[in-house]
């Protein structure tokens, strides 16, 4: 056994303190490089979660203010337009129900990205309507259908000065639907843009917002294989509706903090097959309502919406809409 002299024991002590202290700094270093770490770790997925938005809004198409309507039908300007022969739709359709999910996230202070996905459900059964080729009496069931879902960009301040400022969404639409994919469509672009002027009336709000799609397909116009009489007639092929261009201008005024009154006109045009020429295309509508914001991310609306090709009652719909934010 080796005995040690005290100067010895002293020494090996002052060694094990030594290690001792510097064990203890160096773990606390640790645990304090863990903490900052966690901090920033934490502060860092904070950040880019408030980036995200989401909305969803939903609209109900409800009843026409004619009582000559039959029941549980109304005006959806979604049924008119013309067919392949250029014969004027029904505009007769079911009560429905739109609804739509977005979610983006926001890249700078002025651009957000976001993903759409849409439907409407038709509410009602055994709705009558005029089919527009054959003239005869038919019905619409009830159901539901899907919109092909987009991509888009959304842009803020692209322009500014004192009378008019510009933002602007753009689009990447996907061939989601199963009439989509039938109709070999490949893809479709869009650009939607807004145009807000400025006023000096306190809670006074104008403007005009545009769009223009255009899709694309294999072919614009072709003839259908099973055509074998006459098919070199313009009305015998299959024309594809390869744009669509719309102008909506609003006038909006703000009558308390939480109710704005809102008024929009709509004007529609299409473009098919091999046509280099715009043609009407849904019935041009106004629509005058109000909304209602009952929390700072949720707003409910109300009003009506009819067509201004055809002034009558039959060509009403009560509207109501939901709106949220997050």
């Amino acid at each position: 056994m080796v005995r040690r002299t005290p100067q010895q024991f002293r020494i090996a002590m002052k060694l094990l303190t030594l290690i001792l202290l510097s064990s203890v700094t160096s773990f606390a270093q640790l645990q304090s490089g863990i903490s900052i770490n966690s901090t920033q770790i934490f502060e860092k997925a904070k950040n880019t979660l408030s980036n995200f938005r989401f909305n969803y809004y939903a609209k109900y198409l409800g009843p026409s203010l004619s009582n000559d309507m039959q029941s549980g039908s109304t005006f959806n300007r979604f049924s008119t337009g013309q067919d392949f022969m250029d014969n004027d739709t029904d505009y007769k359709d079911s009560h429905q129900m739109f609804q739509s999910f977005a979610l983006g996230y926001k890249i700078t202070n002025n651009a957000t990205v976001s993903y759409s996905y849409t439907f409407q459900d038709n509410l009602n059964e055994g709705i009558e309507y005029t089919d527009s080729v054959t003239g005869q009496s038919s019905t619409r069931a009830a159901e539901r259908s899907y919109n092909n879902q987009r991509i888009g960009l959304f842009l803020t301040s692209l322009y500014s000065n004192s009378i008019f400022f510009v933002n602007s969404g753009f689009f990447y639409e996907l061939p989601t639907t199963e009439t989509s994919k039938d109709s070999d469509m490949q893809y479709g672009l869009g650009i939607q843009p807004t145009v807000g002027f400025f006023t000096t009336t306190p809670g006074l709000s104008l403007g005009l917002n545009a769009s223009i799609e255009r899709y694309f397909y294999p072919d614009d116009q072709f003839i259908p294989e099973w055509c074998s009489f006459n098919c070199d007639d313009v009305t015998n092929q299959v024309r594809r509706q390869k744009l669509i261009a719309s102008v909506s201008p609003y006038v909006n005024y703000m009558l308390t903090d939480k109710t704005t009154l809102r008024s929009t006109l709509v004007f529609d045009w299409d473009q098919d097959g091999d046509s280099n020429s715009l043609r009407s295309n849904l019935d041009d509508i106004a629509t005058i309502g109000a909304d209602y914001r009952v929390l700072n991310n949720l707003t409910v609306g109300a009003g009506v919406e009819a067509s201004l090709v055809d002034t009558s009652l039959k060509k009403t719909a009560v509207v109501g809409s939901l709106n949220v934010n997050i």
